[in-house]
């Protein structure tokens, strides 16, 4: 079965930060973040410690912390892939919230979908073959779609979607024209099960952004300070 939705990600190989790649890999994602914190305080801003700490902020599902950092991390040009993975990070960052249904407001919930569309669009530019951000994007913009039209600021009682306040229920309704995909499947449902055992995978993707940032950083590991 395709991967719906695959928000795990490695943190890129950089900064001498050796020790919180452990932890990260060994599922310690707090202790990891607390290591690149510890770094950037020291005054490490490069991209790299920026991406390892949004990447390890995600797995907290500290969404709103972990995306200045991609999004800022994803401005550095020098490594593309870093920068195509703090794209989709970055996406995924607004994405994961409103899958796990952890925003309630549906302005809000639009917005981050918005956001996330963008974010992958772009990733998708920097490695077109990407195919989880293909899903990833065909997702978001399939919630998109399924989100109730936004209210005129009233009362808004002509709508259909689900009345009274900003609390009612979120079951989106159904898209009248799902986003287009090469093979037309149905719009995912996925149980919190699958979810949760889709979060813990990691793309080729990721695998080879790695290969690529550990390349450069043998290449110039004369000049890095590791500590």
């Amino acid at each position: 079965m395709r991967r719906l939705l695959l928000l795990a990600a490695l943190p890129l190989l950089g900064g001498g930060i050796v020790e919180g790649n452990r932890l990260y890999r060994a599922g310690q994602f707090r202790r990891a973040a607390e290591v690149y914190q510890r770094r950037a305080a020291a005054g490490d801003t490069s991209a790299e410690v920026r991406y390892d700490l949004g990447t390890a902020l995600l797995r907290l599902q500290k969404w709103d912390e972990a995306r200045p950092l991609l999004e800022s991390a994803a401005e550095v040009r020098r490594v593309p892939a870093l920068r195509q993975r703090a794209l989709y990070n970055a996406g995924n960052a607004d994405l994961e919230p409103v899958f796990r249904r952890k925003v309630t407001e549906a302005d809000a919930r639009r917005e981050r979908l918005q956001r996330a569309i963008a974010h992958y669009k772009d990733a998708l530019l920097a490695r077109p073959g990407d195919g989880d951000a293909k899903w990833n994007l065909e997702l978001a913009q399939r919630l998109l779609d399924r989100e109730p039209p936004r209210s005129g600021g009233g009362g808004g009682a002509d709508e259909e979607s689900q009345g009274g306040g900003g609390g009612g229920p979120q079951t989106p309704q159904p898209a009248p024209q799902p986003a287009p995909s090469p093979q037309q499947a149905p719009a995912p449902e996925l149980s919190q099960r699958e979810a949760e055992r889709i979060l813990t995978g990691a793309s080729k993707a990721e695998a080879e952004a790695q290969r690529e940032v550990l390349s450069r950083v043998r290449g110039q590991r004369k000049t890095v300070r590791d500590w």
